[in-house]
């Protein structure tokens, strides 16, 4: 699970999310949540699909926190086991 803040401008998220797709880093959750007292500032709540320390996801993070005001990495956690 990762956080991120982008600039508030045009393509800024565009270019945040091409990071992580160009990683091939599948997203299972995303979600926007406004910043207080920052108007039109929106913190980006992000599940990823894999382990943030995997050396397929790393590229794609670094890449992430080049283009990013902020990035928070929450931690990793076991996928829901199908049956």
């Amino acid at each position: 699970a990762i956080s991120f803040v982008t600039d508030h401008q045009p393509g800024a998220l565009y270019r945040a999310l091409g990071a992580l797709a160009r990683g091939d880093v599948n997203l299972v959750q995303l979600v926007s949540r406004p910043l207080p007292d920052s108007p039109f500032q929106d913190r980006f709540d992000v599940v990823l699909d894999g382990h943030v320390f995997d050396p397929t996801i790393r590229p794609a993070l670094r890449e992430l926190r080049s283009l990013t005001r902020e990035l928070r990495l929450f931690g990793s956690y076991a996928a829901e086991q199908t049956r």
